[in-house]
């Protein structure tokens, strides 16, 4: 008779890579993307602003477009003009979407600037910043066909893609919320998240990419597989963990 075991994995803290920032200089002009880090909704448009300063003593004239990937597309007017006397700043205003069928990842967002220098057509510039947004969007979930995950007598079994794992969370003096089976995603009352996620820590890896709740207090989170073990042995459990990369600027180091 075989056995089932329950495989939990409890982690603290979310694995999220590290990008340059979405800003480009060029002389005395220089161009930076803003917009929101993380999108949760698919088909709804996202404000991009891109900051325009000119420090010179030129007045530049130009226009900015805007270039996406896939299934994202932008959806306000995509070649912006722009006119920036010395010592001025301007900022454009597009919207883009990230549409049906794109995946949780990361995604850039390129913005490309072409100016005058201010001596005539054989002084024309040009810039280019990629903002890299990322992708938390729910997924619309069909139930496993396996419940159980069987390992065989030789081999082994990437959890990770079995699609039939559960999240449960906690807010520490609450009661546990356990989501469907095949659920990834963030829970907007709670900050409890969990995704999958290619993380680059000195080779690119897939990963479980895991926050307890913080909202709402305090918590903790569980993946879970149900498990059935073949009779051989030995069985190993292998796995790696990181933390990811904070942001000196908006949040102190992780307490993970």
């Amino acid at each position: 008779m075989r056995g089932l075991i329950l495989t939990g994995v409890i982690l603290m803290g979310s694995m999220v890579a590290a990008f340059d920032p979405p800003i480009a200089k060029v002389g005395d002009f220089t161009m930076r993307i803003d917009a929101p880090q993380i999108v949760t909704q698919l088909e709804t448009p996202i404000q991009v602003r891109i900051h325009l300063d000119n420090a010179g003593t030129q007045t530049l004239k130009g226009k900015v477009r805007l270039r996406v990937i896939d299934r994202w597309k932008v959806t306000s007017a995509n070649l912006q003009s722009f006119e920036l006397p010395p010592k001025s700043e301007k900022v454009l205003e597009f919207s883009v979407v990230a549409g049906k069928g794109t995946h949780n990842a990361h995604y850039p967002i390129h913005a490309f600037a072409e100016w005058d220098g201010g001596r005539g057509a054989r002084d024309e510039r040009m810039a280019h910043a990629v903002f890299v947004v990322e992708v938390r969007a729910p997924r619309e979930l069909k139930p496993p066909k396996e419940t159980v995950v069987r390992l065989p007598e030789r081999g082994s079994v990437p959890l990770w893609q079995q699609g039939s794992h559960q999240v449960s969370f906690q807010v520490f003096g609450q009661p546990m919320q356990t989501m469907p089976r095949g659920w990834w995603g963030t829970d907007e009352a709670t900050g409890a998240h969990a995704t999958l996620q290619r993380v680059d820590r000195g080779g690119a890896k897939d990963s479980i990419a895991i926050h307890p709740p913080w909202r709402k207090g305090a918590g903790t989170i569980f993946v879970d597989w149900e498990v059935e073990l073949p009779k051989t042995k030995p069985i190993f459990l292998d796995f790696a963990f990181a933390i990811r990369d904070h942001d000196p600027q908006r949040e102190p180091p992780s307490d993970g």
